[in-house]
């Protein structure tokens, strides 16, 4: 059951409705009745008027000397209309009055109708008084009537005005209580949804629409809140956001510096100290060769490639993001020093590598020329202290001097496989310059170059040094010894993966026996191959000339077969 406590406006709002309804209702009902009651009134009036005009007939037949039998038939009809329902039983019992006036014409109707009978004279001379009698009960009849009908209308007017009062009155509850309200609700809602966030409803009546307010107030401030709390979020994250791209931008521009060939660590360290000052202040950030630290708001990260720390010095607490990026930086420098040193290691190995690489090509060619130049100048300077003919010292000088030519040429044949570079990375780029190289200064011998569209452009280093070696190793043997017109340098990706490289020649061939302890150049360049764990293969060409071939797989197939 519904409590009036709880629910006041729908307990109003259905009571007023209950009560208009029933004052309508019985208004209605009320004019039903009335109109039935006045329905006879205009029969009786009808009636009770008739008689006159009956009275005059019957007047009117003895004037003319009617039968009697006509008098007495308009005398019957005459009874039958005064004792006709219409006139006498309409004729309510609360009116002595008309039941007063009825009685008398009821008896003065009884000695009128003898004195029509028996003493027709006397009936014309009391007809008028009759009449007039009859006239006064039509007059009662109506003003009766007449009475009944201005009590209805007053009745109506009554009714009509309470149940109008009662609508109105009810039109206000329904002001007041819901439309008033309701409008106020939809106000605050039109202003929060244009953004106003402290737009609040203000009705504090004890009803629904009171509770309803409350509610909506309070959901008001729940969503002010999380909108708030959302907009800090927000404005957090952003700072966040904000913050972790200069972290980024910090790291890596310093990733950049520190991947160079020789980074300048200490000029980077003094760099780094600004910039990571000014992304983590208030906090003080320094490098230090200090290894003892006694404070307790400081954080150190250790470098061990050089002994040094970073150091950050802080009020309170170090975020966690702060330590990621100290303990992040360590590591670079870390690893930047770390690289610095391999290649120096690498670098001092490499360059071990060249001169043997260089002691051993200058024995196998100019010093074995040397040598037998000094063997002929001595013969030339016993031959002179012997007297010998000037024919043989001519001979021996021209011995001298073409060994000289010979001499120089091939310093500069192994000057021009050794300076052999390129400004780009890769083994392609090496390649072609040492072909470009070769065959602007050599007039005898071209070079070629195939390539295969499906040669990768990225080898390991260790790789391409020792391929780019043996290349140049085999074109420097096909200029000093092939006396080769073409040289075609081939780099083919076989079936199975492998990589392929050929440097063949249309010279005079390898001598038969190529393991004999003077071919130092094919040693070397079998070292190499063995070095990145390749296959080299030296041969006779079918069509003349000799052919070098360096087979290995490379360094990404090893990888994806040792995951």
């Amino acid at each position: 059951m519904l409590k009036f406590t709880r629910y006041p406006i729908a307990i109003s709002l259905t009571l007023g409705l209950i009560l208009v309804a029933s004052l309508s209702i019985l208004a209605s009902l009320y004019s039903i009745w009335m109109t039935t009651v006045l329905s006879g009134d205009a029969g009786a009036v009808n009636v009770s008027g008739s008689l006159r005009m009956q009275s005059y007939r019957i007047a009117f037949a003895i004037a003319q000397n009617a039968p009697a039998t006509e008098r007495q038939a308009l005398l019957a009809e005459f009874e039958q209309r005064l004792t006709s329902p219409q006139l006498k039983g309409h004729i309510p019992s609360t009116e002595p009055e008309l039941n007063q006036l009825f009685s008398r014409i009821e008896s003065h109707f009884l000695t009128m109708k003898h004195t029509a009978l028996h003493q027709p004279d006397t009936y014309l001379s009391e007809v008028a008084a009759f009449v007039a009698d009859i006239d006064r009960l039509v007059a009662s009849l109506e003003k009766w009537s007449e009475g009944k009908v201005k009590r209805l209308r007053q009745q109506q007017v009554v009714i009509n005005g309470f149940t109008l009062f009662a609508a109105s009155l009810f039109t206000l509850i329904i002001f007041f209580r819901v439309v008033s309200p309701l409008q106020a609700l939809m106000r605050t809602v039109i202003n929060i949804s244009q953004g106003d966030r402290s737009a609040r409803a203000s009705y504090d009546r004890n009803d629904e629409f009171g509770e309803l307010t409350t509610t909506f107030n309070k959901m008001a401030d729940e969503i002010a809140d999380v909108h708030n709390s959302l907009e800090n979020t927000i404005h957090v994250q952003t700072q966040e956001l904000y913050r972790n791209n200069q972290i980024l931008e910090f790291l890596f521009s310093l990733s950049q510096a520190l991947s160079i060939e020789r980074p300048d660590i200490t000029q980077l360290k003094q760099r780094t100290t600004k910039d990571l000052s000014a992304l983590c202040q208030p906090c003080e950030i320094y490098w230090t060769t200090k290894d003892t630290f006694s404070d307790e708001h400081q954080y150190v990260v250790k470098c061990t490639s050089d002994r040094t720390h970073l150091v950050c010095r802080f009020a309170s607490s170090l975020p966690d993001w702060q330590v990621r990026i100290l303990n992040t930086v360590g590591e670079m420098f870390d690893n930047a020093n770390n690289r610095l040193g391999s290649q120096a290691k690498e670098n001092r190995i490499a360059l071990l590598n060249e001169r043997s690489s260089i002691a051993r090509e200058l024995h196998d060619s100019l010093a074995q020329q040397l040598s037998y130049l000094k063997i002929q100048i001595v013969r030339w300077i016993k031959l002179r202290e012997r007297n010998a003919d000037d024919a043989t010292l001519d001979a021996i000088v021209h011995e001298l001097r073409e060994g000289l030519n010979s001499s120089y040429r091939k310093l500069r044949e192994l000057l021009v496989t050794f300076r052999a570079h390129s400004d780009e990375p890769g083994l392609i780029p090496s390649v072609k310059s040492a072909a470009d190289e070769i065959n602007r200064i050599s007039q005898q011998t071209k070079v070629h170059l195939y390539i295969d569209e499906q040669w990768p452009q990225d080898l390991a280093p260790s790789q391409e040094i020792h391929c780019i070696h043996v290349i140049r190793e085999a074109l420097t043997n096909v200029i000093k010894h092939a006396q080769a017109e073409n040289a075609v340098v081939s780099l083919k990706v076989r079936d199975d993966g492998d990589l392929e490289i050929k440097i063949n020649d249309d010279g005079i061939g390898f001598d038969v026996e190529l393991e004999k302890p003077m071919h130092y150049g094919l040693n070397i360049m079998r070292e190499r191959a063995e070095r990145i764990s390749g296959k080299i293969q030296y041969q006779r060409l079918s069509y003349g000339g000799a052919g070098v071939t360096l087979s290995f797989k490379p360094d990404y197939i090893k990888e994806e077969a040792n995951p």
